[in-house]
């Protein structure tokens, strides 16, 4: 066998061990996004599921939760109600922010942010009130997305 035949043979190798190497690269990608996504979903479900314990755990957290629903906007609400109500729906809000930056970085897609422009627990006076001092703990971004949703503008019929 002549040399040249053998670096012929030789670079084919090469390029054929590049290849299968770019291939492996590639499937490791996609599974580390799979594994982001995951991630990224488990995050948000976990503090759902964190802040609907503590409600289910508090009946006077949830009866408040319920009456800051169903008012129009004549509900009274004590400092100690006030800060029960106003840490409940920072938290939710947190939680909600997480995903939108999920969604925001492309880790999830953009079907995962439908409950929450279809979350109604957020439409009311209480709310509304308090999300001038909470929008400043989030990012611009997410702000200007929440501020678009019809229940932080309008009272929904």
């Amino acid at each position: 066998m002549n040399v040249r035949v053998l670096k012929d043979y030789l670079e084919s190798a090469g390029i054929l061990g590049i290849i299968i190497s770019l291939v492996f690269v590639g499937l490791e990608l996609r599974q580390n996004t799979s594994i982001a996504k995951i991630d990224a979903y488990e995050a948000y479900i976990g503090n759902i599921i964190e802040i609907q314990n503590e409600m289910s755990g508090n009946p006077t957290l949830a009866a408040l939760v319920i009456r800051a629903n169903i008012s129009q906007g004549d509900q009274e609400f004590d400092a100690a109600e006030s800060g029960m109500l106003y840490s409940f729906f920072y938290s939710m809000m947190y939680a909600r922010s997480g995903l939108f930056t999920a969604i925001e970085e492309g880790i999830l897609s953009e079907d995962y942010i439908g409950p929450i422009e279809r979350t109604s627990i957020f439409d009311n006076d209480f709310y509304r009130s308090v999300w001038p001092r909470q929008r400043e703990s989030f990012d611009e971004s997410f702000v200007e997305y929440v501020e678009a949703l019809p229940w932080n503008t309008q009272r929904s019929e």
